[in-house]
């Protein structure tokens, strides 16, 4: 089991850093022997991650950083150090992110890729659904929401003139499942960029369209899903979302039968093409929830 395989693994990481630490004790100038120690902790705090022992787990990285910008100090281009800083900078995010702790997370958030940011901040939304269903965590949730907040502000302080970097956020903010953390408003104000910016990306266009079904512009949805059909005919991806678009929009609109028939549009596709992925199937499920098909 996942839980045997940790309990072997602890002694062999723990052996591994009693010796590293020998080393650095007797050998203080050597460079090589911290930076080891530095990655040899940060794979004990990884491992406490998965085993849900966030404290400890960044007590320890905290101590391998601090070994990393000591070798950096006396040599900035040391690329091992800096490799290792990198993987520290995840197992402490995904620590303080668990633990709800938004201060020192902001403090290292800059120096996470913005695809790791995407993650993030899905999982801040996870973690606020759990807070959620528990009474007694209202400091987590609302830990959680300010979190994603700091996500989503440090992906879009990042946006370029690229017609794609605005497709994520948005998606972030409309799509993300804890609900009381989207924003339609802002989705549909980066979805209109991300068309500015590529009047042809298909990609574009339904996220627009999206964008305007969680506005309630629910003509406009349908107008912007077959605008993307129509672009992203060789992609038969973008015809599974945009039928699901347009059918939860046709049944807003409470025209059930043509909402049923683009439905099955997409049941059919996920069958010739599955399986589908976890975000597809979010979407599915939400729109036979609106269509009102229970099965």
């Amino acid at each position: 089991s996942g839980k045997g395989q940790f309990a072997e693994a602890e002694p062999l990481f723990q052996s591994s850093i009693i010796k590293l630490r020998e080393l650095v004790n007797q050998y203080p100038t050597v460079a090589e022997y911290k930076v080891r120690l530095g990655g040899a902790i940060n794979n004990r705090a990884v491992l406490f991650n998965h085993t849900g022992r966030f404290e400890e787990s960044k007590a320890m990285v905290e101590e391998a950083m601090e070994l990393q910008h000591s070798v950096l100090a006396t040599n900035p281009n040391d690329m091992s150090a800096k490799r290792n800083l990198y993987n520290h900078c995840h197992a402490y995010a995904y620590a303080c992110m668990k633990l709800g702790e938004v201060h020192d997370f902001s403090t290292i958030v800059d120096k996470l890729p913005t695809p790791s940011l995407n993650s993030y901040a899905n999982g801040a939304s996870e973690c606020y659904l759990q807070a959620k269903a528990n009474p007694d965590q209202e400091r987590q949730l609302k830990a959680q929401s300010e979190l994603f907040a700091v996500i989503l502000t440090e992906i879009e302080d990042r946006l370029k003139d690229k017609s794609e970097d605005y497709i994520t956020p948005a998606w972030l903010h409309m799509f993300i499942p804890a609900i009381e953390l989207r924003d339609a408003e802002r989705g549909l104000e980066l979805a209109q960029k991300a068309v500015e910016l590529d009047q042809n990306s298909s990609s574009a266009w339904n996220t627009l369209a999206l964008a305007h079904y969680r506005n309630e512009s629910f003509d406009d949805a349908i107008e912007a899903s077959d605008r993307s059909m129509k672009l992203g005919e060789e992609d038969p991806e973008s015809s599974f979302v945009n039928w699901l678009i347009k059918a939860m929009a046709f049944a807003k609109k409470n025209e059930i039968a043509e909402a049923q028939r683009l439905l099955e549009n997409a049941r059919q596709w996920s069958i010739e093409h599955g399986p589908i992925s976890a975000g597809k199937t979010l979407l599915f499920n939400e729109a036979k929830e609106v269509i009102g098909i229970n099965k």
